[in-house]
């Protein structure tokens, strides 16, 4: 799933529970959403230019949806960050590979949690954008309700 997507649930999840129980679910939602078929180009490899743009454009709108939600929700905007970047979080275990050697894919990974990581996204394809519209606006609009 799109960082925009993890962060939108993350933050879903902190307006609809309290604040012990809304950190780890936000977290534990990443994977979640992670397992479910979602968007990936292959002609787009995460050792191209046009992968570090679409990376910045994600984050730019993870970010804008973050700061939006602070600024129209003052009174709960500490928890709602902390969830909304503890649903993206997890992605940022590819970082130290893609710095090293400026690419992702057909990695050994050693640590457990990045091959369980890598190993439940087991459907990415163009067709999942299809879903990650769809998730993205049932979000959105599920935010609206809770928030305003």
């Amino acid at each position: 799933m799109t960082a925009t997507n993890h962060t939108s649930t993350g933050i879903l999840i902190g307006t609809l529970l309290p604040a012990p129980i809304a950190i780890p679910l936000a977290l534990a939602s990443h994977f979640l959403l992670d397992s479910i078929p979602h968007y990936s180009d292959d002609n787009v490899t995460s050792d191209q230019q046009k992968f570090l743009r679409y990376l910045i454009i994600d984050g730019a709108l993870a970010a804008s949806l973050l700061i939006s939600v602070v600024i129209l929700v003052p009174q709960n905007w500490i928890l709602l960050t902390i969830c909304g970047v503890m649903g993206a979080l997890p992605d940022l275990m590819w970082l130290p590979h893609w710095l090293k050697s400026g690419q992702t894919e057909k990695k050994v990974y050693s640590k457990k949690l990045e091959r369980f990581h890598h190993n439940i996204q087991w459907s990415e394809s163009k067709r999942g954008l299809i879903i990650e519209a769809f998730w993205f606006t049932a979000i959105l609009s599920l935010l609206a309700v809770n928030l305003w």
